[in-house]
């Protein structure tokens, strides 16, 4: 019964540790997403201002062109952002997972230790027993 219990709470362990890994490599997966979008986003402005020649634009032109870059840089700002906040949500991530790990391992090495000692315990009974037994002057075997 204690074996069973010991062998759930492992597996409730194992489960965490997993749990906990998923959703490490989803976040890391999900910031890598957003850096990617972000440097796209970067390459885009880039480009645009470099291919923009704002010498042959009219005024209006030149003010519409004007005003899309400021709102790209916008969104630019706001992906930084939310990088940096992934970036944060990995990091602790992470920090669980290895958490988590440390903890199964724990009880890994509880639950062997435990198992060698209920091992150790059952083979002195037995011995114990076939001592008495060899002991009785009419030990048949």
């Amino acid at each position: 019964m204690a074996r069973d219990r010991l062998q759930n709470i492992l597996h409730l362990a194992e489960a965490r540790e997993n749990s906990a890994v998923k959703e490490f490599a989803s976040a890391r997966q999900l910031c890598e997403v957003n850096q990617s979008k972000l440097s796209e986003l970067r390459s885009f402005r880039d480009d645009y201002e470099f291919n923009g020649s704002i010498a042959s634009q009219s005024a209006g032109q030149f003010e519409s062109t004007r005003r899309f870059l400021c709102q790209l840089s916008e969104v630019i700002d706001q992906q930084e952002q939310q990088v940096t906040e992934m970036l944060s949500k990995v990091s602790t991530r992470k920090e669980n997972w290895l958490g988590s790990r440390v903890k199964r391992k724990s009880v890994e090495r509880f639950v062997e230790k435990r198992t060698l000692r209920w091992e150790s315990e059952e083979q002195r009974r037995e011995q114990k027993e076939l001592d008495e037994i060899s002991r009785r002057p009419n030990a048949s075997f």
